[in-house]
């Protein structure tokens, strides 16, 4: 919208809207792996809410929310230092893979074994990572104002208004691992409709032929 109503338009008008794509990197070996987290994967700062996860997660952690699921924290960024993540770390709990930059296998074992990918930024544009966790048919938690045309709340997603209401938090991740396969089905089939780049061949090969 702000390429369409600014003046860039005029230097060039042959603009196509199209989302992130992808090439499909699920094999048989990643189906089957045992799903055991709830996950931030990404890039560490404030417009990704990562002081928020570790609010949250810690607090699930001192009150047993969440019955034999365990946390992870996947990122090429050093973690800030904070008390809460040794004592996780040091629980069991919490697995850490940071400050150096993951293979792509190992980046697609951390989204095939998350039941929930930690989405719920604070500023949002279109997310890799949650294009990237629908390839593995893993579900993500948003903030219902950085909901994109691309997701549906309570289908491949689950939406909050806050991200710092633990209660909030909890109950919203709580329905999606009760409903995992119903939110898994809907993230592989939304990856397939709209990040799969062979979705797009057709627009593709049309642009192509305007030039």
């Amino acid at each position: 919208e702000l390429y369409t109503n600014g003046i860039s338009r005029f230097a060039n008008s042959h603009y196509n809207y199209l989302p992130l794509m992808y090439a499909d990197e699920r094999n048989q070996s990643l189906t089957n792996i045992k799903r055991q987290y709830i996950s931030y994967i990404g890039g560490i700062s404030n417009d990704h809410a990562f002081g928020e996860y570790v609010d949250f997660i810690y607090e699930a952690y001192k009150n047993n929310t969440f019955h034999n699921i365990k946390f992870l924290i996947a990122s090429w960024r050093d973690i800030p230092e904070d008390k809460r993540i040794h004592e996780m770390l040091s629980a069991g709990v919490l697995d850490v893979s940071s400050g150096k930059p993951m293979s792509n296998d190992q980046i697609n074992r951390y989204y095939a074994s998350t039941y929930i990918v930690w989405n719920a930024y604070n500023r949002s544009t279109q997310s890799g990572v949650l294009a990237k966790s629908f390839m593995f048919g893993t579900p993500g938690l948003v903030m219902r104002k950085n909901l994109s045309e691309f997701v549906e709340d309570k289908r491949e997603v689950i939406a909050i208004d806050d991200n710092t209401d633990f209660s909030q938090i909890s109950t919203a991740v709580d329905v999606v691992i009760q409903n995992f396969n119903h939110f898994s089905t809907e993230a592989r089939q939304n990856y397939e409709r709209n990040y799969d780049y062979k979705c797009h061949n057709k627009a593709m090969e049309s642009i192509l032929n305007e030039v």
